[in-house]
């Protein structure tokens, strides 16, 4: 068991690093393909619409709400 811990904490890191790459990845490609809108002066580009619907929105909701527990539980534990 105490050699599993920093397996899944290795695996995870490696998740949360492609996720955080393809989070930048998509970032740069909006703002470098939303950029000409901005740029030009007779465009007929339109701005894609942000999904903002109430799946997205939980989403965040609930990673947020679950932090906060999480960072309560691990406050409250005495370390030395």
């Amino acid at each position: 068991r105490t050699r599993l811990e920093p397996i899944a904490i290795v695996i995870l890191s490696v998740i949360m690093c492609a996720a955080s790459v393809l989070v930048i990845y998509e970032s740069i490609n909006t703002i470098t393909n939303g950029a000409g809108y901005f740029t030009e002066v007779n465009t007929t580009k339109t701005l894609t619409e942000i999904d903002m619907s109430a799946l997205p929105i939980s989403a965040m909701a609930v990673t947020i709400v679950s932090k906060a527990i999480l960072f309560f539980l691990c406050y409250r534990i005495k370390t030395p």
